[in-house]
């Protein structure tokens, strides 16, 4: 319910409302340790709060840095199948040119339904983990093309491999795409996220209790830079998704720059 209400908000206000939260909590927290848990700490018990202090954030620093690294890594998977994709298609279609004008006009036909279903449809539901089926469907019928009219192109049967080849290149990449646009941190994961930014800013405020203004700069700057990893998370977690708003290299724009380059050749022919 949550993540709905998340994702139902402009990122820029996503981010506001995130880093407001983090800031606002860890000043909470330095409230209410002061309010609630001030015991006048000596010098020995605030090298012991420190200690644990620092201990406790080396851990969740890698467990961040960990996770972060792994949306990362899906993330450039991501971004270079995508570029593979768009290549593959490009080449389909002018490749296809080579074929006398029944097959040739078959294949356009067929990949330029497939650019615009995806365009239309799958980059706007892929951060939700779904995609449209039938737009794959139009890539299988360039295969049934290419293998039904086979006597057909004998003629050049390198140019033939070369273009399944391709088609089956193309597929993959696809599916590559797909697999690495779905969430990749269940919702556990997101909970032991949550409750360790919230330890982490508990504690904290615990090992602050000298100078109020020093605690309230500290644990201000400290939320702020947690909700900053928070936020890159997020974000790499549904790229198509923040693509979309912000017409980045992961959105439907990719492939309507590819159709817009498409009807140009078409214009020019």
């Amino acid at each position: 319910m949550i993540a709905q209400f998340m994702y139902g908000l402009h990122p820029i206000a996503q981010a506001a409302l995130l880093l407001i939260c983090n800031i606002s909590i860890g000043l909470l927290f330095v409230f209410m340790s002061r309010r609630f848990l001030n015991t006048q700490n000596t010098e020995d018990v605030e090298l012991k709060i420190g200690m644990y202090t620092h201990a406790f954030g080396i851990s969740v620093a890698v467990f961040f840095s960990l996770i972060i690294v792994t949306e990362w890594n899906a993330y450039i998977q991501l971004t270079q199948s995508l570029r593979s994709e768009i290549s593959n298609l490009n080449d389909l279609y002018h490749l296809s040119d080579l074929f006398n004008e029944k097959i040739a006009t078959q294949v356009h036909d067929n990949l330029r339904r497939y650019v615009s279903n995806v365009m239309r449809d799958e980059c706007y539901t892929l951060y939700d983990g779904t995609y449209d089926s039938a737009a794959e469907q139009y890539l299988f019928d360039n295969l049934k093309v290419f293998h039904n009219d086979k006597i057909l192109i004998a003629n050049d049967e390198h140019l033939h491999r070369t273009l399944e080849n391709i088609l089956t290149n193309t597929i993959h990449d696809r599916r590559v795409r797909i697999f690495n646009s779905e969430s990749n941190l269940s919702p556990i994961m997101w909970g032991v996220i949550i409750i360790c930014n919230f330890i982490t800013l508990f504690t904290l405020a615990l090992a602050t209790q000298g100078s109020v203004r020093i605690s309230i700069i500290l644990q201000t700057l400290f939320s702020l830079g947690v909700g900053l990893m928070l936020l890159l998370i997020i974000i790499l977690n549904k790229p198509f998704y923040y693509g979309t708003y912000y017409d980045g290299g992961i959105s439907a724009r990719t492939f309507q720059v590819l159709l817009d380059h498409w009807d140009k050749q078409g214009e020019v022919s």
